[in-house]
C-alpha cells in the first residue's frame, strides 16, 4: 500500500538509509553529505550474535515537544535507542519534509498492512553499507563481536527476568532492581 502520509510510523521510528539515500537527501536539502550527517543523522546498527554489528545511517529521533535530538547527530546511538519511541527529525506537522527522497526503509514500509512488514529487511539494508565507511570502520574496532555478544546476552537476561515476573517467581520490585543493574552494563 502506498504511504498515506499519516505519520504514524514517523512518530515512533525512523527509516534506515541505503548509500543512495545519503546522496539523494543531501542533494534535496542542498547541503553536503557531511552537513546532512552532522545535522540530521545518527549511526544506528543491527546487532547479531553471529556477525556482530552492522552500522547504518538513520535520521535522528527528536523530543516530541522540544524538537531536540535524542542523540547528537553524527554519533552512534546508545544500545537501547531502539526502544525510544520519538518522531523522526524530518517529520513536520504537515508530513515528511523529505518525502520525495525519504529513506528506502520508509518507502518500503508496509504502510496500512496488518503486520507492517518491512521489505527488504533491516539486515538487507544494513548489508548495503560498506564496512570501510570511515565512521563505521572506527566503530568496528571499538565495538567488536565480543562486545555485541555481551550486550545481546544482557538483553537475554533482561527478558528472562521479565518472564520470571510473569510466572510470579520474582517480585516486580526485585526485577526492576536487577534490570536497572543490567541496563547499566549496556553500551
Amino acid at each position: 500500500m502506498d504511504c498515506t502520509r499519516c505519520g504514524n510510523c514517523c512518530h515512533s521510528q525512523t527509516g534506515w538509509l541505503v548509500p543512495a539515500d545519503l546522496r539523494a537527501i543531501a542533494e534535496f536539502l542542498n547541503i553536503s553529505q557531511r552537513q546532512l550527517i552532522s545535522r540530521y543523522l545518527v549511526i544506528d546498527y543491527l546487532a547479531q550474535s553471529e556477525t556482530g554489528y552492522t552500522f547504518v545511517w538513520a535520521p535522528v529521533r527528536v523530543n516530541e515537544f522540544t524538537g531536540t535530538p535524542l542523540v547528537t547527530p553524527g554519533q552512534r546511538v546508545p544500545w537501547r535507542y531502539s526502544e525510544e519511541y520519538a518522531p523522526c527529525i524530518f517529520w513536520q506537522t504537515k508530513g515528511c519534509s523529505i518525502h520525495q527522497v525519504k529513506p528506502l526503509e520508509c518507502k518500503l514500509y508496509g504502510c496500512g498492512t496488518s503486520d507492517g512488514v518491512l521489505q527488504p529487511s533491516r539486515s538487507h539494508i544494513a548489508m548495503q553499507w560498506d564496512q570501510s565507511e570511515p565512521e563505521f570502520a572506527a566503530l568496528h574496532r571499538q565495538y567488536n563481536l565480543a562486545h555485541c555478544r555481551r550486550n545481546l546476552e544482557v538483553e537475554d537476561q533482561i527478558r528472562e527476568i521479565a518472564l520470571a515476573v510473569e510466572k510470579g517467581s520474582v517480585t516486580s520490585e526485585e526485577a526492576w532492581d536487577k534490570i536497572d543493574e543490567l541496563r547499566m552494563r549496556l553500551d
